[in-house]
This record gives structure tokens, C-alpha cells and sequence, in this order.
């Protein structure tokens, strides 16, 4: 198999194969957890679909798609484009703004201080390189 940094040893001992493997046994764990609390509370009622329906009109619900959108956005849109400090302020002051966390003045002060800490923290003093 010719897969980049494992040439001649093999696939299994490639980095993302641990991970993988964690992965999907959670991902397995959690359908058979699933399955079991369908089966013994007696499947999907009328109540169950009006409750669902509520929790899907709250507002806590769309903060929490907002609060995913904007981390999606930050992980494949400003990464890639934009500085890491810079990238994490945006998000940073986004997700904050969205459950409106202060004023945005101190939300703008908090933004910048953690990015540039955790900037300076893994990039200069752990040696760590950021994307």
C-alpha cells in the first residue's frame, strides 16, 4: 500500500489508525445503546414526537446549530485562510456573541487575550506549530 509517511512498513501502524479504531467502536457503542433505549421504552410515541418537536423549536436549539455552524466555519473555512490567532479571535468572539456572554467590548477583550495567549503559549514556549 502506498500511503505517504508509511511506505514500506504498513497501514497499521499509520498515526489516524488508533483514533480510527476509538472511533468506531464508540461510534458501535452508541447505536447499540440506542437501540436498546428504543426497544425497552416501547419505540417512538405521539409524546416522544411533541417533545421532540418543542426541543426543536426552542431557542436553546438554535444556539446550538448556530454554535456548530460557526465551529464548522472556523475548522474548514478560517483555518485555512486566515492566521491561527486571528482565526480564533473570530471564532471566539462569534460563539461568545451568540449566547450573548457579555458586553462586547469585554467579549472583544477575552477573545483577544485567550487567542494570543494560546498562540504565544504552544507556538513560542511548547514548540507546538499551529495550523
Amino acid at each position: 500500500m502506498d500511503l505517504p509517511g508509511v511506505k514500506r512498513v504498513g497501514w497499521f501502524i499509520a498515526p489516524g489508525v488508533f483514533p480510527f479504531i476509538l472511533s468506531t467502536g464508540i461510534v458501535i457503542m452508541a447505536l447499540s445503546l440506542m437501540v436498546t433505549t428504543l426497544r425497552e421504552s416501547g419505540g417512538l410515541d405521539r409524546t416522544y414526537l411533541d417533545k421532540l418537536r418543542n426541543v426543536l423549536a426552542s431557542n436553546a436549539f438554535w444556539i446550538l446549530l448556530a454554535e456548530v455552524g460557526l465551529l464548522l466555519l472556523y475548522i474548514f473555512v478560517l483555518l485555512g485562510r486566515l492566521h491561527f490567532a486571528v482565526a480564533t479571535v473570530i471564532y471566539l468572539f462569534s460563539a461568545m456573541f451568540v449566547v450573548r456572554a457579555a458586553a462586547w467590548y469585554t467579549m472583544a477583550v477575552i477573545s483577544v487575550a485567550v487567542s494570543v495567549g494560546v498562540t504565544y503559549l504552544f507556538g513560542n514556549l511548547f514548540r507546538i506549530p499551529l495550523p
